[in-house]
């Protein structure tokens, strides 16, 4: 629990650290609409690890949270704005072709971690510019979110190791990222699986859909 809780709290102190070597910057350097995104970010991010020490403490009292019906949507709007920093010094691309009405069923930060993990993977194995895009598609009752990447693809002899725990193959890297997000889906009922590990990255995630 305490790796997962450090790891699940890197991104968004990241994008604080990022955004507050920005607005150091002299007034000039920037456009004060790019002033605005920043300070949403910052926002953003100070929200997401208050909620994540919520979550904690909430677990050690109550145990896991109970699920709801979450929008995709705005779980990967949540997800872009951590990940604002590492996307503009890239210059790396998220593209999310999503329904606006497409629901799952879970605890929201939860599934924010399921993508935030695999959207960081892409970015930080990625050894130049690379775009990651997010589409769904319907398997009866669940829903399968495929989240693709045009980087380097994973090495034949690494395929049944990436959701090893500690294993990782990046120098500051922990190994918690893919196991966490596998264990994760799992816990809500779905799946986490590699689809595609050449020309490029693709894994899925399964999860149950919302019937309202």
């Amino acid at each position: 629990i305490v790796a997962t809780a450090v790891h699940d709290l890197r991104a968004p102190l990241s994008s604080i650290v990022f955004g507050i070597d920005v607005l150091a910057r002299p007034a000039s350097a920037f456009a004060a609409d790019r002033t605005r995104d920043v300070i949403n970010d910052l926002r953003t991010a100070s929200a997401r690890m208050g909620e994540t020490i919520d979550c904690l403490l909430d677990f050690v009292r109550l145990g896991p949270p109970l699920p709801s019906q979450v929008s995709l949507k705005q779980v990967l709007a949540r997800v872009q704005s951590l990940l604002r920093p590492q996307l503009r010094t890239g210059p790396h691309e998220l593209v999310v072709a999503v329904e606006s009405d497409a629901r799952v069923v879970g605890n929201l930060l939860t599934i924010e971690q399921i993508f935030l993990n695999l959207v960081v993977n892409s970015l930080e194995a990625a050894q130049g510019p690379v775009t990651v895009r997010v589409s769904t598609s319907v398997e009866g009752k669940r829903l399968r979110v495929l989240v693709e990447d045009d980087g380097p693809g994973i090495r034949s002899d690494h395929q049944q190791l990436v959701f090893e725990p500690m294993f990782t193959t990046k120098d500051q890297g922990v190994g918690f990222g893919l196991t966490s997000a596998r264990e994760s889906a799992r816990s809500l009922g779905g799946d986490l699986q590699l689809v595609r590990w050449s020309g490029g990255t693709a894994f899925a995630v399964i999860l149950p859909m919302s019937q309202a």
